[in-house]
């Protein structure tokens, strides 16, 4: 079956993609993307003048592409939740990225849970979506990787940590995963697996369930709040707290940057950290402010766009 899917602003389906935990999981250029493992594996997706076209040989996943399209979440609608010095950064980034939204698969819950853990403290372009694929292509189902011995996964695919810790991680998700899919509190399960921090829970918060009013606190969105004048504007999400309390009850609320930034973005707090995830790949670490979209907003692009002391680009 083969369908158009019309659009305003056709998007270059790699940047599309670029920030997305289900990278892994397609084949990708500029102009066309091909699913190739997971739920609705094979469909295909060609970018033409006027939209999408996407086939598949059953329907529902043709419906599924705007998922991955990102035509599920239409961050315009949700502007006027914005508040205080937030409103003309975004109003920005709104100009600079329209029709940029969230790629996502939340069908293949399993493997995108696997990209977050294994994107922690290491490239996630270089090494993660190189040891996902690689996982793919030798286990015909992930769930079975728990039972695997760390040491297979160490001579196969990669000596690092990330590849040793991995059964556990499978392992324990399989556990609460009945929970953790059912919403925002069941998700509070993940916090029983050795290792989940609040980067890992927000990231499933947002790529998996799909509640945009949360996003992972990466380096990257450090770099741009502090670049857009946000120097100092809360500190990071503990765990402690995060596994115990929503952010409206929780008592860091005041001072934790998870919440200060919710409270100030609403609906639009994931698609912000996405946004800024990917300007600060490809303008503020490369020195690129004379091309910039919002250097008029920026602080530091009087001083040159030096980054200063900030630590290596992570995700």
């Amino acid at each position: 079956m083969k369908s158009v899917i019309e659009v305003k602003h056709v998007y270059d389906l790699e940047l599309l993609t670029y920030p997305s935990f289900a990278l892994p999981l397609f084949d990708v250029n500029e102009l066309e993307l091909v699913k190739r493992y997971g739920f609705c594996s094979g469909l295909r997706v060609k970018a033409s003048p006027y939209g999408y076209v996407v086939s598949h040989g059953d329907p529902r996943c043709v419906e599924y592409s705007k998922f991955i399209l990102g035509l599920w979440f239409d961050p315009e609608l949700y502007y006027g939740g914005v508040s205080g010095d937030f409103k003309p950064v975004v109003s920005a980034l709104l100009e600079a990225y329209h029709g940029f939204s969230l790629s996502v698969s939340p069908l293949d819950d399993l493997a995108v849970f696997t990209s977050i853990v294994l994107s922690r403290r290491t490239d996630y372009h270089v090494n993660t979506v190189r040891w996902l694929r690689s996982l793919l292509e030798l286990y015909v189902d992930l769930a079975g990787v728990a039972s695997v011995d760390p040491g297979e996964l160490s001579s196969r695919i990669s000596r690092s940590f990330h590849l040793r810790m991995l059964p556990d991680f499978i392992k324990c998700y399989l556990g609460v995963r009945g929970e953790a899919l059912g919403g925002v509190e069941g998700a509070r399960g993940l916090f029983k697996c050795s290792g989940v921090g609040p980067k890992t829970f927000y990231s499933y918060i947002l790529h998996v369930l799909l509640d945009t009013s949360y996003a992972p606190i990466d380096v990257n969105l450090e770099v741009f709040l502090e670049n857009m004048g946000f120097k100092g504007f809360g500190s990071k999400p503990q765990r402690r707290y995060c596994a115990l309390y929503d952010c409206n009850s929780c008592p860091l609320r005041s001072s934790c940057v998870e919440a200060r930034l919710r409270e100030h973005l609403g609906r639009l707090t994931g698609w912000f950290q996405t946004v800024a995830y990917v300007h600060v790949k490809r303008f503020c670490r490369r020195g690129a402010c004379s091309s910039c979209s919002v250097r008029s907003l920026c602080v530091r692009s009087s001083q040159g766009g030096r980054l200063g002391g900030l630590r290596p680009s992570r995700v």
